[in-house]
Protein backbone atom coordinates (compact mmCIF):
# COMPACT_ATOMS: atom_id res chain seq x y z
CA UNK A 1 0.00 0.00 0.00
CA UNK A 2 1.13 3.53 -0.75
CA UNK A 3 0.56 7.04 0.58
CA UNK A 4 1.27 10.45 -0.88
CA UNK A 5 4.38 12.13 0.51
CA UNK A 6 2.79 15.04 2.35
CA UNK A 7 6.12 16.82 2.58
CA UNK A 8 6.24 17.14 -1.22
CA UNK A 9 2.65 18.26 -1.70
CA UNK A 10 1.76 21.92 -2.12
CA UNK A 11 -1.60 23.65 -1.65
CA UNK A 12 -3.45 23.66 -4.95
CA UNK A 13 -2.07 20.33 -6.12
CA UNK A 14 -4.61 18.31 -8.08
CA UNK A 15 -4.69 14.62 -7.19
CA UNK A 16 -6.12 12.21 -9.75
CA UNK A 17 -6.96 8.75 -8.47
CA UNK A 18 -8.19 5.46 -9.88
CA UNK A 19 -8.61 1.90 -8.70
CA UNK A 20 -9.74 -1.49 -9.94
CA UNK A 21 -13.22 -0.96 -8.49
CA UNK A 22 -16.02 -1.52 -11.01
CA UNK A 23 -17.19 2.11 -11.17
CA UNK A 24 -13.63 3.36 -11.54
CA UNK A 25 -12.97 0.90 -14.37
CA UNK A 26 -16.13 2.01 -16.19
CA UNK A 27 -15.23 5.70 -15.96
CA UNK A 28 -11.66 5.10 -17.11
CA UNK A 29 -12.82 2.95 -20.02
CA UNK A 30 -15.48 5.43 -21.10
CA UNK A 31 -13.14 8.45 -20.98
CA UNK A 32 -10.06 6.56 -22.20
CA UNK A 33 -8.20 7.96 -19.21
CA UNK A 34 -6.15 6.45 -16.41
CA UNK A 35 -8.07 8.04 -13.53
CA UNK A 36 -11.66 8.29 -12.35
CA UNK A 37 -11.58 10.85 -9.53
CA UNK A 38 -10.14 14.34 -9.03
CA UNK A 39 -9.47 16.06 -5.71
CA UNK A 40 -7.81 19.30 -4.61
CA UNK A 41 -5.14 19.45 -1.92
CA UNK A 42 -5.65 22.62 0.15
CA UNK A 43 -2.68 22.28 2.50
CA UNK A 44 -2.20 21.34 6.15
CA UNK A 45 -2.76 17.68 5.32
CA UNK A 46 -6.29 18.29 3.99
CA UNK A 47 -7.92 17.79 0.63
CA UNK A 48 -11.39 18.67 -0.64
CA UNK A 49 -13.38 16.59 -3.09
CA UNK A 50 -16.89 15.76 -4.23
CA UNK A 51 -18.23 12.22 -4.02
CA UNK A 52 -21.66 10.65 -3.49
CA UNK A 53 -21.76 12.19 0.01
CA UNK A 54 -21.29 15.70 -1.43
CA UNK A 55 -18.36 18.09 -1.11
CA UNK A 56 -16.27 17.52 1.99
CA UNK A 57 -12.72 17.57 3.30
CA UNK A 58 -10.53 14.61 4.22
CA UNK A 59 -7.08 13.87 5.62
CA UNK A 60 -4.39 13.16 3.03
CA UNK A 61 -2.90 10.56 5.39
CA UNK A 62 -6.07 8.50 4.95
CA UNK A 63 -5.69 8.30 1.18
CA UNK A 64 -4.27 4.82 0.52
CA UNK A 65 -3.36 3.33 -2.86
CA UNK A 66 -2.80 -0.31 -3.74
CA UNK A 67 -0.43 0.64 -6.55
CA UNK A 68 1.66 3.72 -7.28
CA UNK A 69 -0.01 3.84 -10.69
CA UNK A 70 -3.36 4.49 -8.99
CA UNK A 71 -2.50 8.15 -8.38
CA UNK A 72 -1.10 11.17 -10.22
CA UNK A 73 -0.37 14.62 -8.80
CA UNK A 74 -0.58 17.68 -11.04
CA UNK A 75 0.57 21.20 -10.18
CA UNK A 76 -0.45 24.51 -11.73
CA UNK A 77 2.40 26.32 -13.43
CA UNK A 78 0.84 29.60 -12.30
CA UNK A 79 1.11 29.28 -8.52
CA UNK A 80 -0.31 32.77 -7.94
CA UNK A 81 -3.86 31.44 -8.37
CA UNK A 82 -3.51 28.62 -5.85
CA UNK A 83 -4.78 30.46 -2.76
CA UNK A 84 -7.99 31.58 -4.47
CA UNK A 85 -8.59 28.10 -5.88
CA UNK A 86 -8.30 26.60 -2.39
CA UNK A 87 -10.61 29.26 -0.94
CA UNK A 88 -13.22 28.43 -3.58
CA UNK A 89 -13.02 24.71 -2.79
CA UNK A 90 -13.49 25.41 0.93
CA UNK A 91 -16.54 27.54 0.13
CA UNK A 92 -18.16 24.56 -1.60
CA UNK A 93 -17.99 22.17 1.39
CA UNK A 94 -21.44 20.79 2.08
CA UNK A 95 -22.79 20.99 -1.47
CA UNK A 96 -24.64 17.96 -2.76
CA UNK A 97 -23.19 15.68 -5.40
CA UNK A 98 -24.55 16.28 -8.90
CA UNK A 99 -25.51 12.91 -10.38
CA UNK A 100 -26.88 14.59 -13.52
CA UNK A 101 -23.73 16.67 -13.86
CA UNK A 102 -21.47 13.64 -13.58
CA UNK A 103 -23.51 11.76 -16.19
CA UNK A 104 -23.55 14.76 -18.50
CA UNK A 105 -19.78 15.08 -18.18
CA UNK A 106 -19.43 11.52 -19.48
CA UNK A 107 -21.86 11.72 -22.39
CA UNK A 108 -21.53 15.47 -23.16
CA UNK A 109 -25.28 15.73 -23.74
CA UNK A 110 -27.30 18.95 -23.20
CA UNK A 111 -29.03 17.74 -20.03
CA UNK A 112 -30.70 20.08 -17.56
CA UNK A 113 -28.07 19.80 -14.83
CA UNK A 114 -28.01 21.12 -11.26
CA UNK A 115 -25.78 24.20 -11.50
CA UNK A 116 -25.65 24.54 -7.70
CA UNK A 117 -24.23 21.01 -7.27
CA UNK A 118 -20.73 19.63 -7.73
CA UNK A 119 -19.00 16.49 -8.96
CA UNK A 120 -15.31 15.72 -8.59
CA UNK A 121 -13.66 17.10 -11.72
CA UNK A 122 -16.08 20.04 -11.99
CA UNK A 123 -15.16 21.12 -8.45
CA UNK A 124 -11.44 21.15 -9.26
CA UNK A 125 -11.83 22.88 -12.62
CA UNK A 126 -14.27 25.44 -11.22
CA UNK A 127 -11.90 26.23 -8.33
CA UNK A 128 -9.14 27.17 -10.73
CA UNK A 129 -11.52 28.94 -13.09
CA UNK A 130 -12.69 31.07 -10.16
CA UNK A 131 -9.05 31.90 -9.46
CA UNK A 132 -8.49 32.98 -13.05
CA UNK A 133 -6.95 29.85 -14.59
CA UNK A 134 -9.09 28.00 -17.13
CA UNK A 135 -7.77 24.43 -17.01
CA UNK A 136 -10.30 22.93 -19.42
CA UNK A 137 -12.64 24.11 -22.15
CA UNK A 138 -15.81 23.55 -20.11
CA UNK A 139 -15.50 23.14 -16.35
CA UNK A 140 -19.18 22.20 -16.01
CA UNK A 141 -18.77 19.01 -18.07
CA UNK A 142 -15.10 18.08 -17.70
CA UNK A 143 -13.76 14.67 -16.73
CA UNK A 144 -10.52 13.73 -14.91
CA UNK A 145 -8.95 12.89 -18.29
CA UNK A 146 -9.38 16.50 -19.44
CA UNK A 147 -7.70 17.79 -16.29
CA UNK A 148 -4.90 15.26 -16.78
CA UNK A 149 -4.35 16.61 -20.31
CA UNK A 150 -4.49 20.32 -19.36
CA UNK A 151 -1.56 22.30 -20.76
CA UNK A 152 -1.55 24.48 -17.65
CA UNK A 153 -0.59 21.64 -15.31
CA UNK A 154 2.66 19.78 -14.81
CA UNK A 155 3.08 16.36 -13.27
CA UNK A 156 4.82 15.98 -9.91
CA UNK A 157 6.97 12.86 -10.00
CA UNK A 158 8.07 10.50 -7.20
CA UNK A 159 5.25 11.65 -4.95
CA UNK A 160 4.31 8.33 -3.27
CA UNK A 161 5.87 6.49 -0.34
CA UNK A 162 5.41 2.94 0.93
CA UNK A 163 2.98 2.91 3.86
CA UNK A 164 4.04 1.15 7.05
CA UNK A 165 1.69 -0.83 9.32
CA UNK A 166 0.99 2.11 11.63
CA UNK A 167 0.14 4.37 8.70
CA UNK A 168 -2.18 1.78 7.18
CA UNK A 169 -3.90 1.30 10.54
CA UNK A 170 -4.43 5.06 10.87
CA UNK A 171 -5.63 5.42 7.27
CA UNK A 172 -8.28 2.73 7.73
CA UNK A 173 -9.45 3.86 11.20
CA UNK A 174 -12.57 5.94 11.86
CA UNK A 175 -12.12 9.51 10.65
CA UNK A 176 -13.42 12.56 12.56
CA UNK A 177 -13.74 14.32 9.20
CA UNK A 178 -16.30 11.72 8.17
CA UNK A 179 -18.30 12.69 11.26
CA UNK A 180 -17.93 16.35 10.28
CA UNK A 181 -19.29 15.63 6.80
CA UNK A 182 -22.19 13.67 8.30
CA UNK A 183 -23.04 16.50 10.72
CA UNK A 184 -22.79 19.09 7.95
CA UNK A 185 -25.13 17.11 5.72
CA UNK A 186 -27.67 16.76 8.55
CA UNK A 187 -27.70 20.52 9.12
CA UNK A 188 -28.03 21.37 5.43
CA UNK A 189 -30.76 18.77 4.85
CA UNK A 190 -32.78 20.28 7.71
CA UNK A 191 -32.09 23.83 6.50
CA UNK A 192 -33.39 23.06 3.02
CA UNK A 193 -36.56 21.61 4.52
CA UNK A 194 -37.11 24.56 6.88
CA UNK A 195 -36.39 27.45 4.53
CA UNK A 196 -37.65 25.76 1.35
CA UNK A 197 -34.48 26.99 -0.36
CA UNK A 198 -31.62 25.26 -2.16
CA UNK A 199 -29.08 25.85 0.63
CA UNK A 200 -25.94 23.96 -0.33
CA UNK A 201 -23.24 25.22 2.08
CA UNK A 202 -23.06 26.24 5.73
CA UNK A 203 -21.85 29.69 4.67
CA UNK A 204 -25.20 30.27 2.90
CA UNK A 205 -27.29 29.39 5.95
CA UNK A 206 -26.93 32.64 7.98
CA UNK A 207 -28.10 34.69 4.98
CA UNK A 208 -31.45 32.88 4.94
CA UNK A 209 -31.78 32.80 8.74
CA UNK A 210 -31.27 36.56 9.09
CA UNK A 211 -34.19 37.04 6.69
CA UNK A 212 -36.37 34.47 8.48
CA UNK A 213 -35.30 34.52 12.16
CA UNK A 214 -38.47 32.66 13.17
CA UNK A 215 -36.58 29.45 12.33
CA UNK A 216 -33.77 30.21 14.80
CA UNK A 217 -34.79 27.74 17.50
CA UNK A 218 -35.44 24.90 15.05
CA UNK A 219 -32.18 25.20 13.12
CA UNK A 220 -30.20 25.74 16.34
CA UNK A 221 -31.69 22.54 17.74
CA UNK A 222 -30.56 20.68 14.61
CA UNK A 223 -27.04 22.12 14.94
CA UNK A 224 -26.84 21.07 18.59
CA UNK A 225 -28.14 17.56 17.95
CA UNK A 226 -25.90 17.02 14.91
CA UNK A 227 -22.77 17.04 17.06
CA UNK A 228 -21.18 19.68 14.83
CA UNK A 229 -20.33 21.97 17.75
CA UNK A 230 -18.41 19.29 19.67
CA UNK A 231 -16.50 17.63 16.81
CA UNK A 232 -13.19 19.12 17.90
CA UNK A 233 -13.55 18.65 21.67
CA UNK A 234 -11.68 15.34 21.86
CA UNK A 235 -8.53 16.56 20.14
CA UNK A 236 -6.90 17.76 23.38
CA UNK A 237 -7.42 14.31 24.87
CA UNK A 238 -6.32 12.35 21.79
CA UNK A 239 -3.41 14.63 20.85
CA UNK A 240 -2.15 16.39 24.00
CA UNK A 241 1.22 17.03 22.33
CA UNK A 242 -0.44 19.65 20.14
CA UNK A 243 -1.32 21.80 23.18
CA UNK A 244 1.41 21.08 25.76
CA UNK A 245 5.06 21.91 25.04
CA UNK A 246 6.42 19.41 27.58
CA UNK A 247 4.39 16.59 26.06
CA UNK A 248 5.54 17.62 22.58
CA UNK A 249 9.21 17.72 23.59
CA UNK A 250 8.93 14.22 25.06
CA UNK A 251 7.41 12.61 21.97
CA UNK A 252 9.32 9.35 21.29
CA UNK A 253 10.41 10.28 17.76
CA UNK A 254 13.75 11.41 16.27
CA UNK A 255 14.55 15.12 16.58
CA UNK A 256 14.43 15.69 12.82
CA UNK A 257 10.96 14.16 12.64
CA UNK A 258 9.85 16.24 15.61
CA UNK A 259 11.12 19.40 13.96
CA UNK A 260 9.23 18.60 10.75
CA UNK A 261 6.07 17.95 12.79
CA UNK A 262 6.45 21.27 14.61
CA UNK A 263 6.89 23.09 11.30
CA UNK A 264 3.72 21.49 9.90
CA UNK A 265 1.78 22.37 13.06
CA UNK A 266 3.09 25.95 12.94
CA UNK A 267 2.04 26.45 9.33
CA UNK A 268 -1.27 24.65 9.80
CA UNK A 269 -2.26 26.57 12.94
CA UNK A 270 -1.37 29.88 11.31
CA UNK A 271 -3.75 29.21 8.44
CA UNK A 272 -6.52 27.95 10.71
CA UNK A 273 -6.21 30.99 12.98
CA UNK A 274 -6.81 33.23 9.98
CA UNK A 275 -9.88 31.26 8.87
CA UNK A 276 -11.37 30.71 12.33
CA UNK A 277 -10.58 34.29 13.32
CA UNK A 278 -12.52 35.54 10.33
CA UNK A 279 -15.49 33.36 11.28
CA UNK A 280 -15.29 34.57 14.89
CA UNK A 281 -15.43 38.19 13.72
CA UNK A 282 -18.38 37.41 11.46
CA UNK A 283 -20.47 35.69 14.13
CA UNK A 284 -19.53 38.22 16.83
CA UNK A 285 -20.85 41.03 14.64
CA UNK A 286 -23.84 38.94 13.54
CA UNK A 287 -24.81 38.19 17.14
CA UNK A 288 -24.64 41.87 18.08
CA UNK A 289 -26.93 42.68 15.17
CA UNK A 290 -29.38 39.75 15.25
CA UNK A 291 -29.07 38.26 18.77
CA UNK A 292 -30.01 34.73 17.70
CA UNK A 293 -29.25 31.42 19.39
CA UNK A 294 -27.64 30.30 16.11
CA UNK A 295 -25.20 33.23 16.08
CA UNK A 296 -24.34 32.74 19.76
CA UNK A 297 -23.64 29.03 19.27
CA UNK A 298 -21.32 29.75 16.36
CA UNK A 299 -19.62 32.70 18.04
CA UNK A 300 -18.83 30.48 21.03
CA UNK A 301 -17.68 27.66 18.74
CA UNK A 302 -15.18 29.81 16.86
CA UNK A 303 -13.94 31.43 20.07
CA UNK A 304 -13.24 27.94 21.45
CA UNK A 305 -11.51 26.91 18.23
CA UNK A 306 -9.38 30.06 18.13
CA UNK A 307 -8.26 29.54 21.73
CA UNK A 308 -7.33 25.92 21.02
CA UNK A 309 -5.47 26.73 17.81
CA UNK A 310 -3.64 29.56 19.62
CA UNK A 311 -2.35 27.04 22.17
CA UNK A 312 -1.33 24.72 19.34
CA UNK A 313 0.48 27.56 17.56
CA UNK A 314 2.33 28.54 20.74
CA UNK A 315 3.59 24.98 21.26
CA UNK A 316 4.90 24.71 17.71
CA UNK A 317 6.40 28.20 17.81
CA UNK A 318 8.12 27.63 21.16
CA UNK A 319 9.68 24.39 19.95
CA UNK A 320 10.92 25.94 16.70
CA UNK A 321 12.48 28.86 18.60
CA UNK A 322 15.03 26.41 20.01
CA UNK A 323 16.59 26.22 16.54
CA UNK A 324 16.76 29.96 15.78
Amino acid sequence: MYLLNMGLLKPGDIILTGSDAKLSRVIKKFTKGSFSHAILYVGDGSYIHSDRDGVHSSNIQRLLFEEESNVMVLRAANEQVVSLACDFARSQVGKEYSVKGAINAKIKAPLNVDTNRQFCSKLVAKAYEFAGLKLVENADTCMPKEIEDSQYLKRVNKITVKANEAEIEFATSDSPLDKQAEATNKILFAARALFKKDIQTLSELPHFLFKQPQFDSQISKVVLESGYLTLWDNDRVKNPWRYDLNVFCNLPVPEAEKYALAKREFDSSKGMLERFGGMLDFYTDAHKQHNLQFTKLHRDLYLKLCLGITDNHKVASSYLEKFT
